[in-house]
């Protein structure tokens, strides 16, 4: 009975088809009325504000549609905490044709945090990890 359940769950299983990865930032506001920039003019096309950083999960459940709900994670950590975070987005039963999960680390995180040194992404129900990818730029 056991080895009849496995090869049902690999037939449900959902995948990941790819993972886009955005950084929304942009040019420093212009400086108030009258303010004097402090900053070498040599190095001031280098300033930048950092933005929003934003995960598109491309995912496929199976032909069918789901038959149970999952949820997409996102685990990640920024360079200036040891402190991992964690993003979810759930879908319910029934969910078919190709989907995007989109994550955001916002800009106040950025700002305070730093860059995101690594990420891990699943598909997942319960215990089930149907599909993964993971990235990692920490020594």
């Amino acid at each position: 009975m056991l080895a009849m359940a496995a090869p049902a769950s690999v037939a449900e299983a959902q995948s990941i088809i790819r993972v886009e990865i955005r950084e929304e930032g942009g040019e420093l506001p212009p400086l108030a009325r009258g303010a004097r920039e402090r900053r070498m003019v040599k190095f001031m096309d280098e300033l930048e504000r950092p933005g929003e950083i934003v995960y598109d999960v491309h995912w496929e459940p199976p032909a069918g549609g789901l038959r149970e709900p999952i949820t997409a994670f996102l685990a990640y950590r920024q360079a200036g905490s040891r402190r991992p975070r964690g993003l979810m987005v759930s879908y319910p039963a029934g969910t078919s044709g190709r989907q995007v999960a989109r994550f955001r680390v916002s800009e106040e995180q950025v700002l305070r945090w730093g860059e995101v040194t690594s990420w891990h992404i699943q598909l997942r129900r319960d215990d089930t990890v149907f599909d993964e990818r993971r990235e990692s730029r920490e020594e």
